[in-house]
């Protein structure tokens, strides 16, 4: 006997670290941490309770941007 089962959607989470970053995207750790030192890539820094080093922290990315980051940057090819 077979059922009907619809595969759930899979939902992907929205804030993602450097790590997952990484893993789905294909940012090196040190790429990021250039794009992040020059502002070209967009995202957000949760800075530890007392701390006032800018340094200290954990950055997270928010696919939303990610993904409009990367379409705004996209270079088009012209077909030969």
């Amino acid at each position: 006997m077979t059922t009907n089962r619809r595969a759930e959607p899979t939902v992907k989470k929205r804030w993602l670290n450097i790590e997952e970053l990484t893993e789905e995207y294909g940012f090196s750790k040190s790429s990021q941490y250039q794009l992040r030192k020059s502002k070209q890539i967009p995202f957000s820094q949760i800075k530890a309770s007392g701390k006032t080093d800018k340094n200290n922290g954990s950055v997270r990315y928010d696919r939303y941007l990610i993904d409009a980051w990367l379409e705004a940057n996209s270079v088009d090819v012209e077909a030969q």
